[in-house]
């Protein structure tokens, strides 16, 4: 990954030295698994069971991606994924979904331009 790709990533909300020092610093690793990320179906399963109002899976799917956001460095989305998490385990609808969903995408889309 060149520096412009870091950077990019960086200025998305991820801290790429916390994610690449999560797997031992191996790069390459990590670069595939950001790749992995963007095929990780929580997320869209997260929403939709939200929508459906199946609140218990959608607690179950945001659990899923706190642990793969934190452990790619994605502290922000990692957060917000916490947070919703444990307004859907409340049984409410989650407030902050907005926000996670917009972190998301934008993590989501600077991805897309690295692999």
């Amino acid at each position: 990954m060149n520096k412009q790709d870091q950077e990019r990533l960086e200025q998305a909300g991820i801290d790429v030295a916390q994610g690449i020092g999560r797997v031992m610093g191996n790069e390459d690793l990590y670069v595939k698994l950001l790749g992995k990320f963007l095929q990780d179906k929580n997320y869209p399963d997260m929403v939709a069971c939200i929508q459906n109002d199946n609140l218990q899976e959608a607690g179950v799917k945001a659990h899923a991606l706190k642990g793969v956001s934190g452990n790619l460095g994605m502290n922000e989305l990692q957060a917000l994924s916490l947070a919703v998490e444990r307004e859907l385990k409340e049984g409410r609808q989650p407030e902050g979904l907005e926000r996670l969903k917009e972190c998301y995408h934008k993590i989501e889309k600077e991805i897309k331009q690295i692999v």
